[in-house]
């Protein structure tokens, strides 16, 4: 399957659905992660407040499911993989 990047209005899109949805999600997993702040790491790797340059130094310190969900939102505008970043919330919403 072709790679194809996210549109702007996508992007756009996927930034007001996880903006919404945070205070939705269980703040922390039972093992102590803290999905918030991967939330938020994924909002600022989508309005491209992280240069790509700067990915690896700008989470060097972070907790891996911090990484792995800034990781996720990239590889989803890049177009490496298909499941947009709010899908793997839905899981966790409470109530």
């Amino acid at each position: 399957m072709p790679l194809i990047k996210q549109t702007q209005t996508r992007i756009a899109k996927e930034i007001a659905d996880l903006q919404a949805m945070k205070p939705k999600v269980k703040p922390t997993s039972a093992f102590g992660d803290n999905h918030h702040n991967a939330i938020d790491a994924q909002i600022r790797v989508l309005s491209g407040d992280i240069p790509v340059e700067d990915f690896d130094e700008e989470f060097e310190d972070a907790e891996s499911n911090v990484v792995d969900a800034a990781q996720g939102a990239l590889d989803w505008m890049d177009g490496t993989i298909q499941e947009n970043p709010a899908e793997s919330w839905k899981d966790l919403l409470i109530g």
